[in-house]
């Protein structure tokens, strides 16, 4: 999930392409927070 890292075979992109997101460590950390309050 963090940016850089390179696709799953399966999503269909070129072998040279990066996949992932630099508000990967953002997400996680809200989503516990937030499941934290249910």
């Amino acid at each position: 999930c963090l940016k850089g890292r390179p696709c799953d075979e399966r999503a269909g992109k070129d072998p040279h392409e990066t996949c992932g997101s630099s508000l990967a460590y953002a997400y996680f950390v809200s989503f516990i927070f937030f499941c934290s309050f249910l």
